[in-house]
């Protein structure tokens, strides 16, 4: 039988020692069935096809790594809603209460929830969230939506209005951001 080098999982061996033990046997008759066999005196062509064939796959590794780090947290997000809000109908300065916030993911075209406790905020008073927004670290784009309702005058409070919503400027979501939104 002739004797031929084969390249089998990174170790150069000479066919007739493989045909010895039955696994490099299975190993060599699966190789020559799946025709991924290898000669090492194939020559130059061989290697540059292999050679190829690995910084192909080494730049889609690292493309596709690029992607997936662009949906990281944005940590540490201080929310800052300012009330200048009037009643419309008897122009009173009234207290806000802010039930909700949502933020808007461009890169994944989306708005995502963000759970907070309901403030009640004075006229020309602000209050502070701060919050790990995630999905959107580092995005350009990004905009903070807060869902607010306000106390309807003379009711001390105890009646609410319906909700309504006040957006941010959009922003570029960095560790440490403070988003200033006036609600009026």
């Amino acid at each position: 039988m002739k004797s031929q080098m084969y390249l089998l999982s990174g170790v150069i061996a000479d066919s007739s020692v493989l045909l010895a033990t039955p696994a490099a046997r299975a190993q060599l008759l699966a190789l020559k069935a799946a025709r991924r066999e290898v000669p090492v005196t194939a020559g130059r062509s061989t290697m540059n096809s292999v050679l190829y064939r690995l910084l192909a796959g080494l730049a889609l590794v690292i493309g596709c790594a690029g992607v997936a780090s662009a949906d990281s947290k944005c940590s540490n997000v201080n929310i800052q809603v300012t009330n200048e809000y009037r009643d419309p109908v008897k122009n009173a300065e009234v207290k806000i209460k802010v039930v909700d916030f949502k933020y808007w993911d461009k890169e994944d075209n989306k708005w995502r929830n963000e759970v907070t406790d309901n403030k009640r905020i004075g006229f020309g008073d602000t209050a502070t969230w701060n919050k790990n927004l995630a999905y959107v670290g580092g995005e350009p784009g990004v905009k903070v939506k807060v869902y607010y309702k306000y106390s309807q005058p003379g009711s001390g409070g105890a009646n609410w209005s319906a909700k309504y919503s006040k957006l941010s400027s959009a922003f570029k979501c960095t560790d440490g951001d403070a988003v200033k939104i006036t609600v009026n």
